[in-house]
């Protein structure tokens, strides 16, 4: 049995986001088998942040970019803080949105390939590359 395609999808958005987090100098670790809530761990300098990384490739015909913040691939289950402090989205074209999980009040994130949208911005824009919040 091979590797779905979500998950091989997901595998790379934690690659792409681990070596983002390295760059900036933390150390990167992943949870050993599939029993935690979040993806990566990273520490930078002793501040240790639990990331559950979201992504998504799909551009639809009018240039949407639907990221799913939630649990599973099906279920509309939020994260708590007991689980995880970040959700990273990956938006295909897009770019990263580093989200306190405090701070997610919608399940999924919109965001548009052409910027704004009949003068509306997504809703999680502020947390738009905002890597330094992690730090």
């Amino acid at each position: 049995m091979g590797v779905t395609k979500h998950k091989q999808q997901g595998n790379k958005a934690e690659l792409a986001v681990a070596l983002r987090l390295t760059e900036m100098g933390a150390s990167v670790a992943w949870p050993y088998g599939d029993g935690a809530a979040w993806d990566l761990l990273a520490d930078f300098d002793g501040k240790l942040t639990r990331i559950q990384v979201k992504s998504s490739n799909m551009v639809n015909q009018r240039g949407t970019v639907r990221v799913n913040l939630y649990k599973g691939y099906k279920s509309a289950v939020r994260y708590t803080l007991k689980e995880a402090d970040f959700i990273i989205a990956v938006a295909a074209h897009v770019g990263t949105y580093i989200i306190p999980v405090d701070k997610i009040t919608k399940t999924r994130l919109y965001t548009w390939t052409g910027g704004q949208r009949r003068g509306q911005l997504p809703h999680y824009e502020a947390f738009k590359e905002a890597w330094h919040l992690l730090k």
